[in-house]
């Protein structure tokens, strides 16, 4: 889809970036939606574009507490094939 970003909603995004953004309220029945930017994703050709896509559009967790974090680390100095104790 293709959307108007108001220059005034850019934030720090620049042109052909990947973003992550939301529709604003709609002020005209034709045209382009206006989205306000919400997140620089950077260049859509980098190697961590597509990953961003599917995380977004599966609402996957791409943020994590303390706790998990933890749990990974721990998880990740143990050999593969051995259950946790």
């Amino acid at each position: 889809m293709e959307f108007n970003i108001p220059e005034d909603m850019l934030g720090d995004a620049r042109v052909g970036e990947l973003v992550s953004a939301e529709p604003m309220a709609r002020h005209r029945a034709l045209g382009l939606q206006n989205v306000r930017v919400l997140e620089r994703l950077g260049d859509p050709f980098g190697p961590r574009a597509l990953s961003l896509i599917a995380i977004s559009q599966h609402g996957l967790p791409a943020r994590f507490d303390d706790a998990a974090l933890a749990e990974a680390a721990r998880a990740a100095t143990r050999p593969l094939g051995h259950a946790p104790t």
